[in-house]
């Protein structure tokens, strides 16, 4: 019988020694002395800031509190073992019991999980309840908008474990009385629900906008999610929800100044990427920069003014936007056969990012450009393409790219150590404790984030030493693919031109490497590269250079070398491009067709089979005269016969992908045959268990596996030895006499069921 009766609240809800006041004042006094501001008061002064905060409350809210405080815990398992045994299947019943396992020990109780929609999230509990109280002081009554940056920056930071705790306490109490029905519960929700639904307007959601960031800037904060933004909106007073109207109101001011920057700035022909609009008003002087925003402002104004708030965001946004930048047109048709002036200076390696210039890189060069790639620009809409990247990186000297594989490390280095501090403060990996732990560990003691820091130090070196393995293991891996059937296809040793005019479905293929929307210098350029790099490289003059800085010399001898050297470089680029266009018409009968009748609605496909032998045969002529005027042809393409698949035919793989047993199963280790042994065992008889995730569910028992003995680990790993017999019998078997190897069932239900 649940002790939570609405009938059976007795209260007038105004004495300050009811049970919801206790409720409320518990460890309210401690928690105001962990803030600066109140660690002087005296216990008397603390005591009547409480009371006048209860006595602010609506009667409702009061109620709320009374019912709360009455509830226990036989409440909650009561309330989650009636949800659970609800949802069980008649063949769940069927299932053993946990009894006789000794590998399970059930006096440990998991962390409790709350659908995030139906309970108060313990952080926003905490700052409601602190900041109806610190406004009743003197002080902060006038200066209201300091409290939530207090609260949520260092307040909620501050409390130790054990007071996180009691908000998840109450966090789950209110989901309790919610499930229960409560009516106060019930009006709390409808005043919410109308709150919600006033401020739906742009200049609304500006200001939620600006709570979120205001509140953590992280991507992975709880408050991104829009609904929890509301909720803490909700808690906060008219005067500070002001501030962070006022906070987007200049945040949308900032908006257009930038983009009243860009259309001064930016050309009409300006390429999207290679600036950064953002970036470059953030580098402004602060007289230009004012003179922007006072612009800006006057075009707010006259918005608001004008037309009023509800059409405000659609205004500044829409009629004072600049014109979209210019794409680089990467779909052009023709490819770039015009040679320019050099300058003097290597430009080909700078201008533009291939992975060329990285693939020979060692593991510090490619972490050092990692970092910087995402340190220069930090804007994902608007901000820097990866050939702006590329050149800011190749204008740094060699020792400030060194000094951004320091950076690697110590971000590496702070990487682990938060991880570490997040197992500890958020076990459940929910961030129930922590509203964001990534504010948390910003916001730790020197001492604290120190030790931290030292004890991530070893991991740190493993994790490096194994990003270093597995390079070594993918550039060897590399090689032996280019080597094997599965690497490039090698060309073939012997004339393929007599299957050119023999068959019209052969078709061309490049012998050599030009891409359409690159220039004709660096086309030119990647076969000398290609030729050179690796004697550049083992030159020791070079060998302490990083491999981009090795490309630029290469780069440098190539436009070093006389013009007669140099010059077939660019020719057979030209030739190779010439070749390619006339390829192209002759590539099959319908291309063909299409060819020959430019103006007609003529089509091949739609041709009888008697008019498409003509053209065929057309085309086999055009190609033999075609190699005829070009005996240059077999220098940069060579020819391959087509599949003469049907195309609506399915591919045998397919076929065979529908037979359950074509896949070869992996075998599982002996971990997870302790977790198909025990998984459904244990949900059936820990509740709270069975609502985690099945990551949960894995990292819990992955946590008892590890303390585990020898001993105890050795009966899972004779069941997986068992489980690898079985499938080698079962190799065997269909590998010499071509039949299917049924397994008795006992067998194939070994690993679902206990030792």
């Amino acid at each position: 019988m649940s002790s939570i009766q609405s009938e059976a609240v007795q209260c007038a809800h105004n004495s300050n020694l009811c049970d919801g006041f206790v409720y409320f004042f518990q460890n309210k006094e401690e928690q105001l002395r962990q803030l600066k501001p109140f660690a002087d008061k005296d216990s008397v002064y603390l005591t009547d800031l409480i009371r006048k905060a209860w006595n602010s409350f609506t009667d409702n809210d009061k109620a709320i509190y009374h019912e709360e405080a009455n509830v226990t815990p036989a409440d909650l398992e009561e309330l989650i073992i009636g949800e659970e045994e609800s949802d069980f299947g008649d063949d769940e019943d069927k299932s053993p019991n946990l009894e006789n396992n000794d590998n399970l020990s059930p006096e440990k109780k998991e962390p409790f999980h709350i659908d995030h929609y139906d309970a108060a999230f313990p952080s926003i509990i905490y700052i409601g309840e602190l900041n109806r109280i610190i406004v009743q002081d003197d002080y902060f009554s006038s200066n209201q908008k300091e409290i939530p940056r207090m609260l949520l920056h260092i307040g909620w930071t501050q409390l130790r474990q054990n007071q996180r705790e009691e908000y998840i306490e109450k966090s789950k109490k209110g989901f309790i009385c919610r499930k229960k029905g409560s009516p106060y519960h019930q009006i709390a929700k409808a005043e919410f629900d109308e709150f919600v639904e006033k401020i739906d307007n742009k200049e609304d959601q500006t200001a939620l906008d600006a709570l979120s960031k205001d509140a953590c800037p992280h991507q992975d904060s709880i408050f991104n999610w829009h609904y929890r933004a509301e909720e803490l909106f909700f808690v906060l007073t008219p005067s500070q929800r002001d501030e962070y109207y006022d906070m987007g109101y200049r945040h949308r001011t900032s908006k257009i100044a930038r983009k009243l920057f860009a259309n001064d700035k930016f050309l009409e022909d300006h390429v999207e990427g290679s600036n950064c609009m953002n970036c470059n008003f953030d580098h402004l002087q602060a007289a230009d920069k004012k003179e922007y925003l006072k612009k800006a402002t006057k075009i707010v104004q006259n918005c608001r003014s004008n037309l009023g708030n509800a059409v405000l965001y659609d205004m500044c946004w829409g009629t004072h936007a600049h014109k979209p930048d210019r794409r680089d047109q990467h779909n052009k048709s023709e490819f770039d056969t015009k040679l320019k002036e050099y300058s003097g200076k290597p430009f080909i390696v700078k201008q533009k990012f291939e992975l060329d210039w990285l693939s020979g890189a060692d593991y510090k060069e490619l972490r050092a450009y990692k970092t910087f790639e995402h340190e220069v620009c930090t804007h994902f809409k608007g901000g820097l393409n990866s050939d702006a990247k590329w050149k800011k990186w190749m204008e740094l000297t060699d020792a400030q790219q060194a000094q951004y594989y320091k950076k690697y490390l110590k971000n590496t280095h702070k990487t682990v150590a938060m991880s570490q501090y997040f197992h500890k403060v958020d076990p459940a990996f929910d961030q129930t404790n922590m509203y964001c732990n990534y504010c948390g560990f910003d916001r730790l003691d020197k001492a604290e984030k120190k030790d931290y820091m030292k004890k991530s130090k070893r991991r740190v070196i493993r994790i490096i030493k194994k990003e270093l393995k597995e390079s070594r293991k993918r550039l060897a891996k590399e090689e032996l693919e280019k080597k094997s059937a599965d690497g490039p296809e090698p060309l073939p040793d012997s004339d393929t031109t007599h299957l050119y005019i023999e068959d019209v479905d052969v078709y061309y293929v490049s012998k050599m490497n030009v891409h359409l929307c690159d220039s004709l210098e660096y086309n030119a350029f990647l076969p000398y590269l290609k030729k050179h790099i690796k004697s550049f490289s083992k030159d020791p003059e070079n060998q302490h250079l990083p491999y981009s800085r090795i490309c630029e010399k290469v780069e440098q001898s190539f436009w070093d070398l006389l013009d007669d050297k140099r010059k077939p470089y660019f020719d057979a680029v030209i030739r190779y491009v010439e070749l390619k266009k006339l390829l192209e018409p002759l590539s099959s009968g319908d291309s063909y067709c299409a060819h020959v009748n430019k103006n007609s609605t003529l089509r091949f496909y739609h041709m009888s089979k008697a008019d498409q032998a003509v053209y065929e045969k057309q085309l086999l002529e055009a190609r033999v005269k075609l190699l005829r005027a070009n005996p240059d042809l077999t220098d940069y393409f060579y020819y391959k016969r087509r599949s003469r698949r049907n195309i609506h035919e399915p591919y045998s793989h397919v076929e065979d992908s529908k037979d359950k047993n074509c896949h070869e199963k992996r075998i599982p280790t002996a971990f997870m045959c302790y977790v198909h042994a025990v998984c459904p065992l244990k949900k059936q008889q820990d509740p709270i268990f069975k609502k985690n995730t099945v990551y949960q569910q894995k990292w819990i028992l992955g946590m008892k596996w590890s303390e585990f003995d020898e001993k105890q680990k050795a009966v899972y790993y004779e069941k997986q030895r068992r489980v690898q017999d079985r499938v080698n019998v079962k190799q065997f078997f269909e590998l010499f006499t071509g039949l299917t190897y049924d397994a008795p069932e006992q067998c194939d239900k070994e690993i679902q069921t206990s030792p």
